[in-house]
């Protein structure tokens, strides 16, 4: 579900659309929605049409007959318009454009994909020509699962077409391959600093591998720039060792490890690690959640 930050956008809209917004039933007015398309982009977009190129990529489900989204504008207003998984002519591909369009002409408070996506391979064609903004504008993303078959279709939506102002949560359940997750994963949080600002992750798999590999490219990153500013995991076991600079004790009774760490090009660039522990429970050395944030 999204909620438009925008009112200009649904009046635009809904002034456009019969009543249930299916966009089967449209007549929108002449040159809204038809892009126009010289031989080179008609065969390019026929060929998607032949070779059968989702809008729509699914984790764990398919539906071929389409997808709804949902736009929530206001407290009492929603918009709802279906978009083909596959689509199948010119003109339908023109439809899909312009919806995109006004997605990315706007900003929305909140989001939530779970298991599908939209598939980047059709943004990207579709937007050939005019690739400047081709981003979704979100403050909060609740969920994306990375899943086994769609994961680096999952991961290159988010790395090239969202602009997360607050934090978006990625929940690795249905992901199997530890060093798939690591490695883009990695990508994600030294290379989206100017585009996420803050990444939850929970469930993820073998994790004390992967903080390894963090503090390692925190302390060797040559462009710090591009390191998102805060990113927390939780949801896991781990019992790795600690070597904290102090310890701390939360409003919660949590015992908290605290460690700082610099990069040694830019000493200037700190992470603060906090490593929390149930402090009143036996087992002592498990750690419920992990919090680096840049100081």
């Amino acid at each position: 579900k999204f909620v438009s930050a925008f009112r200009s956008f649904s009046k635009r809209i809904l002034s456009l659309f019969k009543k249930d917004y299916n966009y089967y039933l449209t007549k929108p007015e002449l040159g809204v929605v038809y892009y126009p398309l010289n031989e080179q982009l008609l065969a390019k977009w026929q060929s998607a049409i032949d070779k059968q190129i989702p809008v729509f990529l699914f984790g764990n489900y398919t539906c071929s007959k389409g997808c709804d989204v949902y736009i929530e504008l206001n407290s009492e207003e929603e918009l709802k318009f279906k978009l083909p998984t596959y689509p199948k002519n010119i003109k339908e591909l023109q439809i899909i454009r312009f919806w995109f369009e006004q997605l990315f002409r706007c900003s929305f408070q909140s989001a939530s994909f779970f298991y599908k996506i939209f598939n980047p391979e059709m943004i990207k064609l579709l937007f050939e020509n005019n690739n400047k903004n081709i981003n979704f504008y979100i403050q909060q993303l609740y969920s994306i699962y990375p899943s086994n078959s769609i994961y680096k279709s999952q991961f290159e939506f988010i790395i090239d077409h969202l602009i997360i102002t607050q934090e978006i949560k990625l929940n690795f359940y249905s992901m199997d391959n530890i060093d798939e997750q690591n490695n883009y994963l990695l990508k994600l949080l030294f290379n989206c600093g100017k585009r996420i600002n803050c990444i939850c992750c929970v469930k993820i798999k073998e994790i004390q591998k992967l903080i390894g590999l963090i503090v390692n490219n925190i302390k060797m990153s040559t462009d710090c720039s591009k390191i998102v500013s805060k990113f927390e995991f939780s949801f896991f076991y781990s019992q790795m060792e600690i070597k904290a600079d102090r310890i701390e004790i939360s409003e919660n009774d949590e015992k908290i490890a605290i460690c700082e760490y610099k990069n040694i090009y830019n000493p200037s660039i700190k992470y603060l690690a906090k490593y929390y522990f149930p402090f009143f429970e036996e087992d002592d050395d498990e750690i419920r959640r992990i919090v680096f944030e840049r100081i």
